[in-house]
């Protein structure tokens, strides 16, 4: 799982109307499972909205693919105006979050920060320099070595072909319907995106071409050509070699969720005979710029300036992945120089640390944590450790935000139901009382609070 299944939340806006919590000065905030720090840049993009106050985030994640991940991402988001453009920016984050396929451009980014992040997990007093948000002291040595790993994969030097791995995905997933499979993903948007509350915001084309390619945000004058290396799975060093275990990600539900639904924007959400004027991909765009200024300029983002309009209800050709092309295009890059390193700091978030747990975190519960968290976000494909082993670790008081399933397109509304009501029964065992009413198929979180006493 590359990314989440629900919108970006802004923590400290979720738990407002519980004020013992929101009205402390400190917050420490576990995050379990999120898979893409969406929830971390959308917090700190609405900080200055709230109340000054000291933010510890924890995360923990079941795989170090997706640390790696999210330190690439919050790098992007954090580079400074002067090194990266607003517009480049958001478009360069989109490609790597999203995109089965690069343009060459970004590609050739990847691999520059792909270097510096080696200098990162292997000197941490770089990494304090480099990206001070970022804390690794609860990472175990060999845990370093393992992101050290992916890093050097990112570079290029091991084969990974984008295109295959999904279309073997494909093939594995549908099987006989494979040849059919224009049909299976109309039907999927019709009768399952389409009727989940916001799901219109996908436009069917954009979303029939990423089931298709792995290729979600597409723009009239670019072109993806280049693999996209952190899409690789299971990547570990093999002797000599570095090995993966290929993409192992979402093929059904898509990356659109997280950021192409909602949008503060009116102009945005329009519709015309039905059908939305904008793309989801036009959507996700106008929020990941209201989000990376929000974050530079703490001040509210009023968007000028024209992008791909209304192209949503507009019919536009997207140009077939041809497998045998594509390997003629991709020729012999120029080696990165990995020895230097950047002389420039990200962005500074004051008051602000990210800390990345060990990934046996949760079955290890370290007594140190224990009454120590005032906020838990659980993902739902992490529900099942919802346990009161868990959550000890959280404050009497605290608040948690458990992920429903509204948003997968895999199940039918009786079993996001069942799912929430599973939610329920896990929060009651932890000692966790509804703090409202949860629907499974309208609620992107079911909120609880600890009560022991």
């Amino acid at each position: 799982m590359l990314w989440g299944f629900s919108p970006a939340l802004d923590i400290l806006n979720e738990i407002k109307d519980v004020p013992s919590v929101y009205n402390k000065d400190e917050l420490n905030i576990l995050i379990i499972g999120s898979a893409d720090g969406r929830h971390i840049l959308k917090t700190i993009s609405k900080y200055y909205t709230h109340p000054r106050k000291r933010i510890h985030f924890y995360v923990s994640e079941v795989l170090l693919d997706f640390i790696a991940r999210q330190m690439l991402l919050v790098l992007i988001a954090l580079e400074p105006s002067e090194e990266l453009g607003l517009f480049e920016k958001t478009r360069l984050w989109m490609e790597l979050y999203g995109n089965s396929l690069l343009r060459p451009t970004t590609r050739n980014y990847l691999t520059k920060k792909a270097a510096q992040l080696i200098h990162m997990v292997t000197d941490l007093e770089y990494l304090d320099f480099r990206l001070s948000v970022v804390n690794l002291r609860y990472m175990k040595y060999k845990e370093r070595d393992g992101l050290e790993t992916i890093f050097q994969f990112w570079l290029g030097k091991q084969s990974f072909n984008s295109v295959q791995l999904w279309d073997n995905r494909l093939r594995q997933s549908l099987g006989v319907r494979y040849d059919t499979r224009d049909g299976v993903f109309d039907w999927d948007y019709h009768m399952k995106l389409k009727d989940i509350p916001g799901g219109k915001s996908v436009n069917i084309r954009e979303y029939k071409y990423w089931r298709n390619s792995g290729v979600a945000f597409t723009w009239l004058e670019t072109t993806p050509s280049e693999d996209n290396l952190t899409f690789g799975s299971g990547i570990a060093k093999l002797g000599d070699r570095i090995v993966h275990h290929g993409y192992l990600g979402d093929i059904v539900s898509s990356p659109y969720i997280n950021f192409g639904v909602l949008c503060e924007d009116e102009e945005m959400m329009k519709e015309r005979n039905g059908i939305r004027t904008q793309r989801a991909t036009d959507i996700s765009e106008r929020n990941l710029m209201r989000l990376f200024h929000e974050i530079e300029k703490k001040e509210k983002y009023t968007h000028k300036g024209k992008g791909d309009l209304e192209l949503g209800a507009v019919i536009t050709e997207l140009a077939e992945i041809d497998l045998e092309k594509l390997e003629e295009i991709q020729e012999e890059k120029p080696k990165p120089d990995v020895k230097r390193k950047d002389d420039y700091s990200a962005m500074t978030i004051t008051q602000t640390k990210v800390f990345f747990l060990p990934i046996d975190a949760l079955k290890d519960c370290k007594p140190k944590f224990k009454d120590f968290f005032d906020v838990v976000v659980f993902s739902q494909n992490l529900a099942q450790r919802l346990t009161p082993d868990v959550m000890c670790l959280a404050k009497d008081g605290a608040v948690l935000l458990a992920e429903t399933r509204k948003y997968l397109t895999t199940l039918k509304a009786k079993e996001k139901d069942q799912f929430s009501e599973y939610l329920k029964s896990l929060a009651k065992e932890s000692h966790c009382e509804p703090l409202h009413q949860v629907n499974g198929n309208t609620d992107d979180y079911a909120k609880f609070r600890v009560k022991r006493k």
